[in-house]
């Protein structure tokens, strides 16, 4: 009872929780110039995710998936409707969320039509996917009210509605793992559990079957958003203090124009 009446006046205040300000840059978690200093391979129109498979690297940008190889482009193929989201599979293939509500399986980028398509009618805005140890996918949900492209809405209004789902290929089942979290924004296979970025409240969770998720980095100055591997086995994720962004040894960042 003294929960929810905390929760209610920190609602009304914009305090706790409820706050929409992004904790500051001190300690050991300082900016850098590592963005500003990068050198620029591509400028896209509407660039969305990136994914490699150790050798290729395939972009997301707008309804196009794009290869890039050095400084060359191709344009792989093209969806009817945007791609929020992509992942590289072990096997050479890859995954697509095509508009936030649907996700497709490819063995081969340029397959003609997908291995296997999930279209579950709770998805809402699939904004980030990973593969698993055991070939299954694991994809985050950042609302239930707000599409995938009104995230800021999604901020304003306070809401806490995303979830973490595991997509199984072989059986074509969907399985949630993890709801009411403040905008879900990226996972990565940790252990026997799931790291998953939880963009408005500022930190990084570990999600296991059965148990309560638990915070394992909190208050980042950041918005974290989708994780992938580290090099050294750690992972990473961009970060941006206007949206969200991705890896833990993750970290995290949304793009804005250029890869």
């Amino acid at each position: 009872m003294i929960a929810a009446v905390r929760e209610i006046a920190n609602r009304f205040l914009g305090r706790g929780e409820a706050t929409i300000t992004v904790p500051s840059f001190d300690g050991a978690l300082k900016p850098n110039q590592k963005l500003e200093a990068a050198a620029t391979l591509l400028e896209c129109e509407a660039p969305e995710d990136l994914a490699t498979d150790g050798r290729n690297l395939h972009v997301a940008d707008g309804r196009r998936l794009l290869r890039l190889n050095g400084s060359a482009t191709t344009e792989i193929r093209s969806f009817e409707q945007s791609i929020s989201a992509l992942c590289a599979l072990a096997d050479g293939g890859v995954a697509v969320a095509l508009g936030g509500r649907e996700v497709r399986l490819f063995s081969d980028p340029s397959s003609s039509e997908p291995s296997v398509t999930f279209n579950d009618t709770t998805f809402n805005a699939i904004n980030a996917l990973t593969q698993a140890s055991d070939g299954s996918l694991i994809a985050t949900d950042g609302s239930t009210t707000c599409i995938v492209d009104d995230w800021a809405r999604d901020l304003m209004e306070l809401n806490r509605s995303g979830r973490v789902f595991r997509l199984d290929p072989k059986t074509r089942s969907v399985t949630p793992l993890a709801s009411r979290l403040g905008y879900a924004f990226g996972a990565c296979a940790h252990g026997d559990g799931v790291l998953v970025s939880e963009s408005w409240r500022h930190r990084l969770i570990l999600i296991k079957n059965g148990q309560t998720p638990q915070v394992v980095l909190g208050r980042l100055p950041v918005y974290p958003s989708r994780l992938s591997k580290a090099a050294a086995g750690g992972t990473g994720s961009p970060h941006s203090p206007r949206a969200p962004s991705s890896s833990s040894s993750c970290c995290a960042s949304r793009p804005t124009g250029a890869a």
